[in-house]
């Protein structure tokens, strides 16, 4: 009978444990939450000392690498580039990033906000196919996303904002950059995102 009270004790010890915990890991949740709705995108912008972006949105560049790669270009010249670049790039409710490509792959790393979708194009097949996004991996959302060189593509935010991060390899130069002409987006099909 000693046996059973001692059992029940340590059940009981056990499970207001437990019962305590989850009700902290529950606190500490919606404060970073309340957190992440206090940040204003102006916040965001001073803190990280960003500026606008010609495809949209805001933009730091946060890391360049010394180390020089070699390029070939469509034409055959060789260029020289950073072996990477990144950046820390924000996208509001009011500032796509427009449709445009690179001639670098470039992946996009979710940091914060809402959820984010990257939209490309596949000129082989004509469609647009979009990639969404954010922290919640158990519904489908990713953290990690790759852009391969020469695709056109864009983004935009399912909320106020959503903070990311681009890594491009070889290294991002405007001059490798492309805005879409309005025919190019007409063979698009393309139209702007409806915003939530």
């Amino acid at each position: 009978m000693g046996w059973v009270v001692g059992f029940c004790f340590v059940l009981f010890v056990c499970l207001f444990v437990g019962v305590s915990i989850m009700g902290e890991v529950k606190t500490e949740t919606k404060r970073a939450r309340e957190m992440e709705e206090e940040q204003t995108v102006e916040d965001i912008i001073l803190k990280n000392d960003m500026q606008p972006h010609p495809e949209g949105g805001f933009f730091k560049e946060t890391y360049r690498s010394d180390t020089r790669v070699h390029v070939t270009q469509d034409d055959g010249s060789i260029i020289e580039r950073s072996a990477a670049t990144a950046i820390v790039f924000l996208i509001t409710d009011s500032n796509i990033s427009r449709p445009h490509r690179l001639k670098s792959d470039e992946t996009w790393h979710f940091y914060g906000g809402s959820p984010l979708v990257v939209w490309e194009w596949d000129s082989s097949t004509l469609q647009i196919t979009n990639t969404r996004m954010g922290p919640n991996i158990l519904e489908g959302e990713v953290v990690q996303h790759v852009v391969p060189a020469g695709k056109w593509f864009g983004s935009y935010s399912e909320g106020a904002y959503s903070f990311v991060g681009n890594t491009v390899s070889p290294g991002f130069e405007f001059s490798d950059f492309e805005l879409a002409s309005s025919e190019q987006l007409r063979r698009m099909g393309y139209s702007p995102p409806s915003q939530p």
